[in-house]
């Protein structure tokens, strides 16, 4: 009985080691300068900022009883080396005293920071609620007519960080590429050190509008070719988005909504069969992971 299961253990083992492995052999030396880890140990030698220099760029943040003291970091580190930054956030509703607190002494620092109004919805079910938040954003900012701006739709609560030079290459592919109407993050969460599982494949469809079934982050191709996605964090032309607007309900992500409504936009616009990314490149930590945790 003992030899059996320290065979079993010895399986497991190889088979937990093989999927390791297998990550590194398909990782080229391109994938790997864009890794977490090398960014934080060369920022300054491979973000080139003089790429983002003149852009500039908003986020969208949902942010009930977050902490706003980590937002803050992450932002400000996002945001850093753009032209001009907005930071639109709704959490004014939030029950945490720390959280209300953390906001408005965010607001008072940053002139850039914005409160969104907060409004009744604590009756409606999660999905309505969160697409009924987003929607609140979009109204507020749509109000202030800015053209020319690049949007994130962003979670606050992600424990880890994001790849910053990821986001740089999806602003430069969207630049290259017009029938690409948004791409999004590559988020992932880890039970092993380099064992990285997407999460929240809540709001994919892939390039059929099926179901995403790809787990490991590994295995993804720099930039693979879906109808919706959203993983933390999702890029868009603000020119464009603006003109759209989530459509909540209780059996169907919001993201879904709100993607398909800019896919059948730029089909019509190109005349052709249009389509977003998911960037393997733009990685998003979103919780801490025992290799840089």
């Amino acid at each position: 009985m003992i030899r059996l299961f320290i065979i079993i253990i010895i399986f497991i083992g190889v088979v937990l080691l093989s999927i390791y492995l297998m990550q590194f052999n398909n990782t080229t030396p391109h994938q790997l300068l864009w890794s977490q880890c090398y960014q934080d140990k060369y920022p300054e030698k491979v973000l080139h900022m003089d790429k983002i220099s003149k852009e500039k760029i908003l986020f969208m943040v949902p942010a009930f009883n977050s902490s706003i003291k980590k937002l803050k970091n992450k932002i400000n580190y996002l945001v850093e080396g753009f032209l001009d930054y907005k930071i639109f956030i709704y959490g004014l509703d939030s029950t945490m005293e720390e959280t209300l607190q953390d906001l408005n002494n965010w607001q008072v620092e940053d002139n850039k920071i914005y409160l969104v109004p907060p409004i009744n919805i604590r009756h409606l079910p999660r999905t309505v609620r969160i697409g009924t938040i987003r929607n609140e954003i979009l109204t507020y900012i749509k109000s202030m007519y800015l053209d020319n701006w690049w949007a994130i739709a962003y979670d606050s609560d992600h424990l880890g960080p994001m790849s910053k030079l990821g986001l740089i290459d999806s602003i430069l592919r969207l630049k290259m590429i017009p029938e690409v109407y948004s791409i999004c993050a590559s988020g992932t969460v880890s039970g092993f050190p380099g064992m990285n599982f997407l999460y929240d494949s809540y709001a994919y469809r892939d390039i059929n509008d099926h179901k995403f079934k790809t787990i490991m982050h590994s295995f993804l191709s720099d930039y693979t070719k879906i109808i919706s996605g959203f993983s933390g964090a999702v890029l868009y032309r603000w020119d464009e988005l603006k003109n759209f607007s989530y459509q909540p309900t209780t059996n169907i992500c919001e993201h879904i909504s709100l993607n398909k409504s800019l896919k059948g936009h730029f089909d019509r616009k190109y005349k052709k069969k249009c389509y977003m990314e998911m960037s393997k490149i733009w990685h998003i930590y979103v919780g801490l992971q025992p290799s840089v945790g």
